[in-house]
C-alpha cells in the first residue's frame, strides 16, 4: 500500500517541477527534476513522520530509501516519453518504399 502512496506523491511533486521548469528539455533535465523531486518527497515525509524516528536525519535517510524506487519508475517513464518524442515520424509512403526496397 505504501508503494501506491509513494508513486502518487512522487508523481505529483515531479510533475509540478516539470511544469515549473518547462522551458528546458533533455535527459539531464529529467534526471535533475526527478532528483529534486526525490529530495522534496523525502523531506516532506521526514517532517510528517518525524515523531516515529529518533532524529530528523534518520527519518530523512529512511524516506530516501522508501521513495527511491517509485521515483525511479517516474524517471523511466520520462525517459521512455523523451525517446518517443525524439524519434522521427515515418510516413506511410516511406514505409512502403523501404519495404519494397527490402524485397528487391
Amino acid at each position: 500500500m505504501f508503494l501506491i502512496g509513494a508513486l502518487i506523491s512522487t508523481f505529483i511533486v515531479s510533475r509540478l517541477l516539470l511544469l515549473v521548469i518547462a522551458k528546458l528539455s533533455g535527459k539531464k533535465f529529467y534526471v535533475s527534476c526527478n532528483a529534486v523531486s526525490l529530495l522534496l518527497s523525502a523531506l516532506l515525509f521526514s517532517f510528517g513522520a518525524g515523531e516515529n524516528f529518533p532524529d530528523f536525519s534518520t527519518a530523512f535517510v529512511s524516506a530516501l530509501t522508501l521513495y527511491a524506487l517509485p521515483q525511479f519508475v517516474w524517471l523511466a517513464v520520462d525517459f521512455i516519453r523523451f525517446q518517443r518524442a525524439c524519434r522521427p515520424v515515418k510516413d506511410e509512403k516511406e514505409e512502403k518504399k523501404s519495404s519494397e526496397a527490402k524485397k528487391a
